[in-house]
């Protein structure tokens, strides 16, 4: 900054120096030109003339400097306002999203333990064996419910700290997938859903995390169920698609509106995020999917209508020869 004031000020100098020195000469050489000019015409070409203009051109490039130096600060500070402007309303984002997110989370770990609760008393002061089943069998929802809230709060968590180990190894996705539709069966029979599989007897192997990809089946097929309408339908397919095997779980449910399905995959959002909403969750399943999806090399996509239900697809890689050396090497 000192280097460019030197630098400025030098050329003003050689600049009023040059002047002065063109000037004289101009006099000089029109002075032997003709001796006939007016008074206007010597006084213009003299070298008093001459200094009158060389002591306004720096200030007037003085006054030029100063009112760009303002220009310049004032541009700044527009633009300082502008920066604080947008951090503040940031900030104001990230508060109502950590309301949000706080409001959510208790709701959905306080919901099932308040159900559970309520069934206990209830079994408590009743005889009819029966009826004690069927609270029972609502104390175990409950508490399944409020599991899966858990875990999907601590595999967020693990993620977020970089503590997601993924040991991959050559995965045989069919058997695997239906285990997975297995578990799901008390809740399809509850939902009076059908749920049906398209999966080839035999596909090639794939690189992937058994429990990882357990996880994402499980949140998905679990969706599926959760969003769906009594009487409707959950399918499974699995294709092979070049280098990767795609594994595709659609339903027909509610569906997901144009505008948000571009959000789904967002840590914390809720399609429907009214207190009122007739669906729980977290809203961590998906934004976990699409992480673990990613972190095996694959991709996630989703199309949905509303009313007539959604797919989501994924993919995984087809395990090589050299990922198995990769794997021993690590």
């Amino acid at each position: 900054m000192k280097a460019e004031r030197h630098c400025g000020r030098y050329v003003i100098i050689a600049f009023l120096i040059s002047s002065g020195i063109i000037f004289n000469l101009l006099y000089w050489r029109f002075e032997r030109l003709s001796h006939e000019m007016t008074f206007y015409e010597h006084f213009m070409m003299s070298p008093v003339a001459g200094t009158i203009t060389i002591l306004l051109i720096p200030i007037m490039c003085l006054s030029g400097y100063y009112m760009l130096k303002e220009l310049r600060l004032r541009v700044r500070l527009e633009e300082a306002n502008r920066e604080l402007t947008q951090m503040y309303q940031e900030l104001k984002s990230i508060e109502e999203m950590r309301n949000s997110i706080i409001s959510n989370v208790s709701h959905e770990l306080k919901t099932p333990v308040t159900i559970a609760l309520n069934a206990v008393e209830l079994a408590l002061e009743e005889d009819d064996p029966e009826s004690i089943r069927e609270f029972l069998g609502m104390i175990r929802e409950s508490l399944h419910r409020l599991n899966m809230n858990i875990d999907t709060l601590l595999e967020y968590a693990k993620i977020q700290s970089g503590d997601m180990k993924l040991r991959f190894e050559p995965l045989n996705l069919p058997p695997i997938i239906q285990k997975v539709v297995k578990e799901f069966r008390p809740m399809v029979i509850k939902k009076k859903l059908e749920i049906y599989t398209d999966i080839p007897p035999v596909m090639p192997l794939v690189r992937g995390s058994r429990e990882h990809v357990k996880l994402v089946l499980r949140n998905l097929i679990g969706n599926a169920i959760k969003f769906n309408v009594e009487g409707g339908g959950v399918g499974v397919s699995v294709r092979e698609r070049g280098d990767f095997v795609e594994v595709c779980v659609s339903d027909t449910g509610i569906g997901i509106p144009p505008e948000k399905v571009g959000r789904i995959f967002e840590r914390f959002y809720q399609v429907d995020s009214s207190s009122t909403r007739r669906h729980g969750g977290i809203g961590l399943g998906l934004a976990i999917v699409k992480d673990v999806v990613q972190a095996h090399g694959g991709e996630i996509t989703v199309e949905s209508e509303p009313g007539k239900g959604s797919k989501f697809c994924f993919t995984l890689p087809l395990w090589r020869e050299d990922d198995g050396e990769a794997a021993a090497g690590g």
